[in-house]
């Protein structure tokens, strides 16, 4: 209302510099109205309170995301150059990394070719030997058979085959 008043004034007078004077029942009525406003109201404290946690929870979620895009950065960025086919360098050195890494496992599975042929040799002849036991261990049993079907019927004793 004073603002009102002083542009009127100022309107009507313009060379004039006075501040008009408020009646004395305006001024009582704003010294109500402001104790009225320094009490706080139970729903505009909530709001408030209300108002403070979103813009936290807004200021969290805000920092989160900066904290996430800094963290995958160098990511975002290779997958970036990737895609626009922007960076031959660091196609050449992820190209060299994994040349490096296959000539590591092919030296290791050229190791284990080596140290697999003589056990494939060992097992060979472990299975030719086992074959050769098999044998003689078949023809001695037949030999035991014979001789102890031999005793039973009271004939000539057979005479294992050299």
């Amino acid at each position: 209302m004073r603002n009102r008043l002083m542009a009127i004034d100022f309107h009507q007078n313009p060379h004039s510099a006075e501040v008009p004077k408020r009646p004395e029942t305006a001024v009582r009525s704003s010294a109500r109205t402001r104790k009225a406003d320094s009490r706080p109201n139970g729903s505009s404290m909530i709001r408030g309170l209300v108002e403070i946690v979103s813009e936290t929870l807004w200021i969290a979620l805000l920092v989160m995301v900066i904290g996430f895009l800094t963290w995958k950065f160098p990511q975002i960025s290779s997958a970036v150059d990737e895609i626009s086919g922007g960076s031959t360098r660091s196609a050449a050195s992820t190209d060299a990394s994994v040349q490096a890494r296959v000539h590591e496992l092919e030296t290791r599975i050229t190791g284990y070719e080596n140290k697999l042929a003589p056990i494939e040799r060992n097992y060979a002849q472990l299975k030719q030997r086992h074959a050769d036991l098999q044998k003689a261990y078949d023809a001695l049993r037949s030999a035991s058979v014979r001789e102890a079907y031999s005793e039973r019927s009271g004939g000539p004793r057979a005479t294992a085959a050299p």
